[in-house]
């Protein structure tokens, strides 16, 4: 039994999110250069309101978290700056946030976004809340009183997006480094679990064992279980961050090589256009990795630490989880990553897609009706004849796939055949009968 009919990158992510939430505040990878920051994993669910299931797994995280953690753990989703720098007054010279996480769950963070855009008083909390990542220091007068509040905090941030995330979420916000701080995972529900019970299920709940309870109370047990473990772990460091290292030699030329190659691949798209959201998004890729693969490291240690051997190491097994390639301009994601990063990229680029992008899709659209209600069936064939060599094949299989995606045009194959063919949904039922059958794009 399932607690939840969610997308499987819900899931992940809200996994990542409590991951970071447990083991973030406790462990910092060993790089090259300094920095106060600590791994961890900002989330922003994207989808259609209603049917995506973004509420329900916010509201899952949260509750598996607070029978985790300590009250205090859980920041109001309704903040301010002068909000948050009450919260993180500190008593002493402690930060208020540094052997604990400080949670902001937030439902629709979509409100919160125009709020910030047409608010005077909230001008500035997205530079303010990069500066909560960073864990860096921040001051602010408040009344006849400056408080100052020491770096070394470490908060967290999840909430959902309601498509299309572009009437909230500006090119500016990405450009700024706020919106590619998060981890964006953009998901559609694709599986159904009915309210109501079986009668094998109704049985059960008779006898007192409601299995949804049940798998939930097991969650919470193991998750209680990790965070004291790391806790205590972190106790006996001298309450000091516990090391993740890359020992092997073949995962850091990997590591190097990647960070390498989208550096590369962020210049090259952002020179040809500064609004290139993909490509903007993609600059926080490699933190992004480096804190799952902190986490992984963490939750599936090769040798399990104690008090003589305080540290972890990121060996193969855990890269292979988030394989990365990088072919032209394209990124390639291989294993956990395709499932959290290639629908949400995808998604991304058609939201907030040029207007000439947009033109060719029309165009695109409105051929494969015309064409429809003319002839039948347009095959993939037909289609490149026409477009090309305006565009390149490439170039028409994205417009294809994102029409796809949205639903606009139906994808069949010829039984006993390699060949595509399109329908648009407003040409009516297609001519298909059994010999074709329809598949995905």
């Amino acid at each position: 039994m399932r607690l939840t009919d969610a997308p499987e990158n819900f899931i992940y992510a809200g996994t990542l999110f409590i991951m970071s939430a447990v083991y973030g505040p406790f462990v910092k990878p060993v790089l090259k250069y300094y920095t106060t920051a600590r791994p961890k994993i900002w989330l922003w669910l994207i989808g259609h309101s209603g049917i995506s299931r973004k509420t329900t797994v916010l509201r899952l995280i949260g509750q598996i978290l607070r029978g985790v953690l300590p009250p205090e753990c859980f920041l109001s989703p309704d903040f301010t700056k002068e909000g948050f720098i009450e919260d993180l007054r500190p008593q002493g010279d402690e930060p208020v946030f540094r052997d604990k996480p400080g949670i902001v769950i937030k439902d629709e963070f979509g409100g919160q976004m125009l709020e910030i855009r047409n608010k005077q008083y909230l001008m500035g909390l997205t530079s303010f809340i990069n500066s909560l990542y960073d864990e860096t220091p921040v001051s602010r007068r408040l009344r006849s009183e400056r408080i100052t509040v020491p770096g070394r905090n470490y908060i967290l941030f999840a909430g959902g997006l309601t498509t299309p995330i572009s009437e909230y979420v500006s090119i500016h916000d990405f450009k700024s480094g706020f919106a590619n701080r998060f981890m964006l995972v953009y998901g559609k529900s694709e599986r159904f679990i009915p309210t109501f019970p079986t009668e094998e299920e109704e049985i059960q709940i008779e006898r007192g064992e409601t299995p949804a309870e049940r798998i939930f109370n097991e969650c919470v047990e193991v998750v209680k279980k990790r965070y004291e473990w790391i806790k205590n772990l972190y106790e006996a460091n001298g309450r000091q961050p516990l090391r993740v290292y890359v020992l092997d030699e073949d995962i850091r030329r990997y590591l190097i090589y990647f960070e390498e190659r989208i550096k590369e691949f962020v210049k090259g798209r952002l020179d040809q256009n500064p609004d290139d959201v993909e490509a903007l998004y993609v600059t926080r890729l490699f933190k992004h990795l480096v804190a799952i693969l902190t986490f992984i490291a963490v939750d599936k240690p090769k040798v399990l630490p104690d008090p003589s051997n305080l540290y972890f190491i990121i060996d193969s097994e855990h890269v292979q989880q988030t394989l990365i390639e990088i072919s032209g301009n394209k990124i390639l994601f291989r294993g956990l990553f395709r499932e959290l990063m290639e629908p949400t990229l995808k998604y991304l680029v058609k939201d907030y897609m040029t207007p000439k992008r947009r033109q060719l899709e029309e165009k695109l659209e409105a051929f494969i009706k015309r064409y429809n209600e003319r002839e039948g069936l347009v095959s993939r064939n037909i289609i490149y004849q026409k477009f090309t060599p305006r565009l390149s094949g490439k170039e028409l299989n994205e417009l294809l796939e994102a029409l796809a995606d949205a639903g606009r045009v139906r994808v069949f194959k010829k039984r006993g055949s390699r060949g595509t063919y399109l329908w648009h949904i407003d040409a009516g039922e297609p001519p298909t009968g059994s010999e074709f059958m329809e598949v995905r794009f």
